[in-house]
């Protein structure tokens, strides 16, 4: 399966003004499209003028896939890495459950 690439990347990403969480399609549009709601923190945050009207959700794969790739900001280009970072993602959904994967 072919993973989308979202044409809002660099710059243009929105995330969450206080955790920094990438806008996904758990998070809620207020203010009539001039705010963007966390799903992480609850936090809302102004949506950039050249940003509002982002709820065609079928146009940003940020709002409607799970899986989406971007272009990194250029500021992040060729930034040292200090250190490791790991993300450790357990399956808790009903199906992995019932099948008895997270187990004690």
């Amino acid at each position: 399966m072919q993973v989308a690439l979202s044409s809002y990347g660099g710059e243009r990403l929105l995330r969450c003004g206080r955790c920094g969480a990438y806008v996904n399609p758990k998070f809620k549009l207020a203010g009539g499209g001039s705010q963007i709601v966390c799903n992480i923190c609850g936090v809302a945050t102004p949506v950039p003028l050249q940003e509002i009207g982002i709820g065609e959700q079928a146009d940003r794969y940020e709002l409607s896939r799970g899986t989406y790739e971007f272009m990194a900001p250029q500021i992040l280009h060729g930034k040292e890495i200090k250190g490791n970072n790991y993300v450790f993602v357990i399956d808790c959904g009903k199906n992995a459950v019932n099948s008895g994967k997270p187990s004690n």
